[in-house]
């Protein structure tokens, strides 16, 4: 993982007090990530449900 995708993640989720070194370490041990010829890919998606209360009868 590259200087630039640390800098990405750590924005992405708010790790600004961890290292650079911290967060590609953290990432490859919870999440993962390969290395591609097109850059880097992780192991990451993000899923939404939103949920309403139903009336009627």
């Amino acid at each position: 993982m590259s200087a630039d995708s640390a800098a990405y993640v750590t924005l992405m989720f708010g790790l600004d007090l961890a290292t650079p070194e911290q967060v590609v370490a953290g990432i490859g041990e919870h999440q993962g990530y390969v290395v591609t010829d097109n850059g880097c890919r992780m192991n990451w998606e993000l899923r939404f449900i939103h949920c309403r209360k139903l009336t009627g009868p």
